[in-house]
């Protein structure tokens, strides 16, 4: 059996439940009984989503960075050969160890959350830079791949520097400590 939908427009979901039966000193009070209640249902899923966001944060920023710690590493340890390979596609080898610097401290600044927004940004450029002259080959599907890649972190530095570094963070503390 279909229930009819009221008309009244006392109903705050168009459910009637007897709404527009109500004295107005009735219908007042129950409505405000029931905004106060949805209130607090979304009060309670605020504070979840405050506590997820407080351990997505630094998860986060692990999880973006720590592919730049490596690589950085790994050219480190491949001086030589990374040297090679990048004068090889036309980059001059001397940005090498400007680029180890960049990929090991930024990925651990990124880590800490220190200078997050700015260094965030760095990443972001240089992510854009390395799809475009070391990834371009997009009749390779591995090289389309490691585009798509570079492009979808750099969203993801963009996404920290406008937002911040977030919970656990030294820029955090820095905040909180200028806030005092």
């Amino acid at each position: 059996m279909d229930e009819k939908k009221c008309t009244c427009g006392r109903s705050p979901n168009d459910n009637c439940i007897g709404w527009h039966l109500l004295t107005e000193e009735e219908y007042l009070n129950k409505k405000s009984a029931y905004e106060a209640k949805s209130a607090v249902k979304h009060n309670i899923k605020d504070l979840e989503m405050e506590k997820a966001a407080t351990f997505a944060a630094p998860v986060s920023r692990v999880f973006i960075s720590l592919i730049f710690v490596m690589f950085g590493l790994n050219k480190l340890f491949n001086y030589g050969a990374t040297a090679g390979w990048m004068e090889a596609m036309g980059v001059p080898s001397f940005l090498l160890p400007f680029v180890i610097i960049l990929e090991v401290f930024g990925g651990i600044a990124i880590i800490i959350g220190w200078q997050t927004r700015w260094i965030a940004l760095g990443l972001a450029g240089f992510s854009i830079l390395s799809a475009l002259i070391f990834h371009n080959n997009f009749a390779d599907q591995n090289e389309m791949a490691s585009f798509m890649k570079n492009i979808a972190i750099a969203g993801g530095f963009l996404f920290f520097f406008v937002n911040g570094a977030g919970a656990w963070s030294l820029d955090e503390k820095k905040d909180a400590s200028v806030e005092k």
